[in-house]
């Protein structure tokens, strides 16, 4: 299943599709194991136990999905975390600019890098 972003994407020009792979599937399987933690309430032995441990485990698959994903996919040049800036700068009561508009940018929201450049390493010794 291949999700959709587009081909010139900021987030496929730098290589880090990859990144964003693993931190949605992180979040999928978390999602996943709180709806099969939901779903344990409709047979008809007691699997409270159950239950809570899914939905716990779930709850910190998405959580380290979400982490993973605003502390690892960044510019090359300028190093700023994309999507966690997006998400601080974002209005929370504006309910219709919620969608993921970051993996359609093309060029980097703070330096305006194209993806092209790369950080120079300056080495002190």
């Amino acid at each position: 299943m291949e999700f959709k972003m587009k081909k010139n994407s900021i987030i496929r020009k730098t290589g880090q599709w990859r990144k964003w792979q693993l931190g949605q599937g992180m979040q999928l399987a978390g999602w996943g194991l709180m709806f099969f933690s939901g779903a344990f309430h409709f047979f008809p032995k007691d699997n409270t136990d159950l239950q809570v441990l899914l939905s716990l485990i779930g709850t910190v698959f998405v959580l380290s999905g979400m982490i993973f994903l605003w502390a690892s996919i960044k510019c090359p040049l300028c190093k700023s975390k994309w999507l966690w800036v997006e998400a601080s700068q974002r209005d929370i009561f504006n309910f219709k600019k919620w969608g993921p508009s970051m993996p359609d940018y093309e060029v980097c929201p703070l330096c305006e890098n194209t993806g092209t450049k790369k950080h120079k390493k300056v080495y002190e010794i």
